[in-house]
């Protein structure tokens, strides 16, 4: 029986024993003993051996017994139960497979090609082509020993016989596990790289076999402006791969030899705000940590040092337009947010170019055009718009605009903004307006920040949060306080605004002024001059009522009232000898000086009064009475007895004080308002009888006309009241009355002017208030 190795020997053989004609025997004599001992006669090697009586044809089909499969050399070791013949070998009826029975959820590939340098045997060394290599590693199969399996066809190879035998089929229900399994230890390279300057930027990267996408540290990379290193780098900071790396049923991420990568958008900005980075292939170049990447083994990727980075194989950069993708507004923060297609400059801003308005298609109310909103964003996809407090004051007072997330409509033109590379936007037009996808609203109530008096003005100021809506601001709701509690809520008021709606000024109604004036608590300093609001003053111009629950507020600024107080009317009543006396402001009564008053009647002339009692409390108007001296003797000139039309004052200064201490202005002549008649009957208040002097002294209340006076309506009594019994006599016509001046004349004016004088004296008329009247003898 032959050994198998000499069988096989033979049977690789392409001559010996193929037929019987190339079938020959030789022998030594060492071949074989007769039964005596004696050796076979030997058959020298040369001459025609002993030809083969009978040849029977080898119709045994080969077996592959094992094989053998080694990822890092890829190749595939063949061995079979007997000599097979190389030229018969076909790769293509090879498929390797993930378990020995053979499914949908089983991995297969079949070969596409494959060589050998084997000569005729039972091992043949398979060297398997790239294509399937890559293939093989980019599936789950031939990870381990554990899921290696093959099958072959019964073509895959024939043995070496006369008349080949084709080998024995593995089926693929019944596939045989490899016996020797050697993975891919071998680290994978970045081959090359290719760069695209769109949105975001990407970098597609093409390794030397397959890796595994789901393996990936982005901040492994690096772009440079040079290979060496210098200059502008950016190191990816996230990012994504294209298509994104999913698992199929079983958990398995199929390898790929090309990676997408899609850099973040803070990434892309870094790149294409570079001046000098990724311009061109040659300013493109990358750099790679060891292990950024893995294959399918696990093997992590060569690094390329900064210092020898790969430059781009392939440089593009297409003309991306720029559009507004998204809108998002917060009125809470006064905000706007912008997001885009590509990177834009937000230094380029021409706010002019943005709109919102309440609906898709404007109308003739609900559209407002920014004009002063900035913005303090960098290179980005995004931007953010501070909306200015004019802008937000502006949305507010437009009529059903950004009320709600239904009436916030974005509106932009091409100027507006432009993208990292110089091009205008692409402009949304009105009629196909953006609608926001977030509104947050203004909700917060307006808060009293700050406030202000000025007393000479008449005025209190509010600085507010928020701007305030004109149309619903009540002065009737703000109450001015001192420290103690005292309070004054006042009545009304003229309003002045500021440009933004935020602060408002109360010009104080007169009646207030003068009522917060009278008092000494309220007005008088900072700290004595507190405002407190109450519910219903007023809402914000987004309609959220202004906040009154804070305690009073101490105004920070005050001013004093520095302003003197002024005479701007006057009545003179002559019956009562009252002089009321109106002032522009509260005066202080207690500080009335009346001799700083000059009454005058242009055609008798003037007086200076004397003294006075002063009737009125701290009031607008300062009510005096005469003293009787000074009014008697205006009587007694006949003064004002033309009315308002012959009486006019002059005061000098410091009649009176304001409650501020302000001195009240001297003053040239003004006229008076109005003087009342003395309407007043005199009365006679006593009488001297003196019968030596031959006359009767009468005293009156006030000045009376002597001339006028009719003697024969005095009577004389002998009791004080008459009587049946009373003697009496009345006097007869012949009686000469005349004046009688006493020593009650006010000082300063010169003395009344006696018969025949004219000059250094005071003329008066017949009128006084004593009457002397001379019998007659």
């Amino acid at each position: 029986m032959l050994s198998a190795a000499d069988l096989n020997a033979i049977r690789a053989d392409p001559l010996i024993c193929k037929v019987r004609s190339t079938c020959f025997a030789t022998a030594t004599a060492g071949l074989v003993l007769d039964m005596s001992g004696n050796p076979v006669v030997p058959m020298a090697s040369g001459f025609p051996g002993y030809p083969v009586l009978n040849l029977s044809r080898d119709t045994t089909r080969p077996q592959l017994s094992v094989f053998d499969l080694n990822l890092n050399d890829a190749t595939l070791t063949l061995i079979f139960s007997k000599s097979v013949a190389v030229s018969w070998l076909s790769p293509t009826q090879i498929t390797l497979q993930a378990a020995g029975v053979s499914g949908a959820a089983v991995a297969s590939y079949t070969l596409t090609g494959g060589s050998t340098a084997s000569t005729d045997g039972t091992t043949i060394v398979v060297d398997l082509i790239s294509s399937d290599v890559l293939a093989i590693k980019a599936m789950n199969l031939a990870k381990s020993a554990n899921n290696t399996f093959i099958a072959i066809s019964n073509t895959t190879i024939k043995d070496t016989s006369f008349s080949a035998n084709l080998i024995q089929a593995v089926s693929s229900s019944s596939a045989q596990q490899v016996r020797t399994y050697t993975p891919d230890t071998t680290a994978p390279i970045l081959a090359a790289f290719q760069i695209q300057l769109n949105s975001p930027v990407q970098l597609t990267l093409t390794f030397n076999e397959p890796m595994n996408p789901s393996v990936l540290n982005f901040s492994g990379l690096q772009l440079q402006a040079t290979g060496a290193g210098s200059g502008a780098t950016v190191r990816l900071t996230g990012g994504s791969i294209s298509p994104a790396a999913t698992a199929d049923a079983y958990g398995f991420f199929a390898g790929r030899t090309v990676i997408t990568v899609k850099l973040t958008d803070s990434d892309t900005t870094a790149v294409l705000t570079s001046s000098s980075l990724a311009t061109a292939a040659n300013s493109s170049w990358l750099a790679v940590t060891h292990g950024t990447f893995a294959d399918m083994a696990g093997n992590g990727v060569q690094a390329i040092l900064t210092s020898g980075a790969i430059q781009a194989a392939q440089f593009s950069s297409s003309r991306v337009f720029t559009e507004l993708l998204n809108a998002s507004i917060n009125l809470e923060r006064a905000q706007l947010t912008l997001a885009f297609s590509l990177v834009v400059n937000p230094a380029s801003l021409k706010i002019r170019g943005l709109t919102i308005q309440g609906s898709r298609t404007a109308t003739s109310t609900n559209a407002y055009g920014f004009t002063l909103s900035t913005s303090s964003s960098t290179f980005g996809y995004s931007m953010v718009v501070d909306i200015s407090a004019a802008d937000m004051l502006g949305l507010s007072q437009t009529i059903g605009d950004a009320r709600s997330l239904a009436t916030t409509w974005i509106v932009l033109s091409a100027s507006f903004l432009t993208d990292v590379f110089g091009n205008d936007i692409v402009a949304v037009t009105d009629g196909k307006a953006l609608q926001v996808s977030s509104y947050t609203p203004r909700t917060f109530a307006p808060t009293l920040l700050d406030a202000a008096a000025n007393m000479s003005a008449g005025t209190v100021s509010m600085h507010f949060s928020d701007a305030i809506d004109p149309a619903t601001f009540a002065p009737s709701h703000v109450v001015l306080s001192s420290p103690d509690g005292f309070g004054y809520t006042l009545t009304g008021g003229t309003v002045r605004w500021s440009t933004d709606f935020t602060v408002i000024s109360v010009v104080l109604t007169t009646g207030d002024l003068i009522l917060v004036k009278q008092t000494d608590s309220i007005g008088r300093s900072a700290s004595s001059t507190l405002v407190t609001l109450t519910t219903g003053v007023g809402n914000s111009t987004f309609g959220n009522p202004i906040n009154v629950s804070a305690t009073s507020l101490q105004v920070s600024s005050y001013a004093t009232d520095l302003i003197s107080p002024a005479l701007t009317g006057f009545v003179l009543s002559l019956g009562d000898g009252l002089l009321s006396l109106t002032f522009n402001d509260v005066v202080r009564a207690n500080t009335t000086y009346p001799a700083a008053i000059k009454l005058v009647d242009p055609t008798i002339g003037s007086q200076w009064l004397t003294g006075g009692h002063v009737l009125s409390a701290n009031d607008v108007v300062l009510n005096l009475t005469l003293t009787a001296v000074d009014l008697n003797a205006m009587k007694t000139r006949l003064m004002f007895r033309n009315g308002a039309a012959s009486a006019q004052i002059v005061l000098g200064g410091g009649l009176v004080d304001d409650m501020f201490s302000n001195p009240s202005l001297a003053s040239s002549t003004l006229a008076a308002s109005a003087v009342v008649v003395d309407a007043t009957a005199p009365v006679l208040i006593g009488f001297v009888v003196n019968m030596t002097g031959s006359y009767i002294d009468l005293t009156f209340s006030e000045p009376v006309q002597a001339d006028t006076l009719h003697v024969t309506s005095i009577t004389l009594h002998s009791n004080a009241t008459a009587s049946s019994s009373a003697d009496v006599y009345t006097l007869t016509s012949c009686t000469v009355a005349k004046p009688l001046f006493v020593n009650d004349w006010p000082s300063g004016l010169l003395a009344p002017c006696t018969a025949g004088q004219s000059s250094s004296c005071t003329a008066v008329s017949s009128w006084y208030t004593g009457v002397r009247l001379s019998l007659c003898l």
